[in-house]
């Protein structure tokens, strides 16, 4: 049997120590919702997708314009 492989992340037990912060950790959650509405084929509620959206808007680097 294989050792496990060590990423460093600090996940799992004995690790003391988050590998994301408190901010990081929620957006992770809120990606994995989005991403379980996508495998199980049904459309991706509004309210999640709007705060990815308006990022994305307000990005310097955006090609997007919003219209009007």
């Amino acid at each position: 049997m294989a050792a496990p492989v060590g990423l460093g992340l600090g996940l799992g037990p004995g690790t003391g120590q988050s590998a994301f912060t408190f901010l990081q950790l929620q957006e992770l959650e809120h990606q994995a919702l989005i991403f379980k509405y996508m495998v199980a084929g049904v459309p991706v509620p509004l309210h999640l997708v709007l705060p990815i959206w308006k990022s994305v808007v307000s990005s310097p680097m955006s090609s997007f314009s919003p219209s009007t």
